[in-house]
C-alpha cells in the first residue's frame, strides 16, 4: 500500500516542476549573451535538468542544436537582450526547432526568482 502511494506521489510531481505546472515536455530554455550561451534542458534519462554553456560562433551554436536534439528537445525559449538572439534563432530554426523569443522584461518580473545569474536565466527561461 505504501508503495502504491509512494508512486502515486511520484506520478503527481511529474506534471509539476518546482511548484509550476508543466505545460509542454521536450523543451529548453537559453540565455543569450554576447559571447556565452547558456541552455538548460530534461537530463536525457528524465530526472532533472542540465545546464550546459556554449560560445556564440557559428560553429558552437551547431553544437548546441545538436546537444538540444540529442535530448530530443522540439522546442526553446530563448532570452535575450539586443540582437544576440538571431544567429541562434537562425541556425536552431534551420535544425528544426520551434524558436520562441522571450521578453526578458516580463520574464524579470516573475515571482519568486532566484538572483539573477546566466545559469539561473536559462533554467526560469526552461521553466
Amino acid at each position: 500500500m505504501q508503495q502504491k502511494r509512494n508512486s502515486e506521489e511520484i506520478e503527481k510531481r511529474r506534471g509539476r516542476l518546482d511548484g509550476l505546472p508543466v505545460i509542454r515536455h521536450l523543451t529548453a530554455g537559453i540565455d543569450l549573451g554576447s559571447e556565452e550561451h547558456w541552455v538548460c534542458a530534461p537530463a536525457p534519462d528524465g530526472n532533472g535538468r542540465e545546464i550546459a554553456a556554449f560560445g556564440a560562433t557559428t560553429p558552437e551554436l551547431i553544437r548546441m542544436a545538436e546537444w538540444l536534439k540529442q535530448r530530443r528537445i522540439e522546442s526553446v525559449a530563448m532570452e535575450s537582450t539586443g540582437v544576440y538572439w538571431i544567429a541562434p534563432h537562425e541556425i536552431l530554426e534551420a535544425q528544426g526547432l520551434e524558436v520562441l523569443l522571450v521578453d526578458t522584461r516580463q520574464l524579470a518580473r516573475v515571482p519568486g526568482r532566484d538572483k539573477k545569474t546566466d545559469p539561473t536565466d536559462c533554467e526560469w527561461t526552461w521553466k
